[in-house]
């Protein structure tokens, strides 16, 4: 397994709870600008729509622009997850109670598949986030929690 690209302000931002592995339905040039590390998943979110799991705002931009200027490339463009039925349901059940889908981390298998690691979270308070903080940093320097 390969990490391509990650969102650690996730787990800053949000409680994380429920992990999906999920598949992308990517064209040539997006899988190669994958390879080449040409992916950021920072800004990015999950949308369940009529039974379809959707990639809003990845930004997938390929190293050579000579390449996507040509055609209608569209680098923050919506692309479509790949789950099992089952895990729709569950991660729209989750959604509906309240929480929402966050993608973790985008990499490539030993087939060489690109792959995303989707999480239900519920958003964390101020008081969280410190908290948050304080045991990355003892456990940074050192200190026992």
């Amino acid at each position: 397994m390969k990490i391509i690209a990650n969102n650690p302000k996730a787990a800053y931002d949000y409680h994380l709870f429920t992990h999906f592995d999920a598949g992308l339905v990517l064209s040539g040039l997006e899988i190669k600008a994958i390879r080449d590390k040409g992916v950021s998943i920072a800004e990015a979110w999950i949308q369940v729509r009529d039974g379809r799991v959707l990639l809003m705002d990845a930004n997938i931009t390929p190293k050579n622009s000579a390449d996507w200027e040509l055609t209608s490339y569209k680098p923050n463009g919506t692309r479509v997850v790949l789950l099992r039925k089952k895990e729709i349901v569950s991660l729209e059940r989750e959604l509906l109670s309240g929480r929402t889908a966050v993608p973790l981390r985008v990499y490539l298998n030993d087939h060489g598949f690109a792959k995303l690691v989707i999480a239900t979270a519920k958003g964390k308070k101020q008081h969280d986030k410190r908290e948050t903080t304080r045991a990355h940093d003892l456990q940074r320097y050192g200190f026992e929690n």
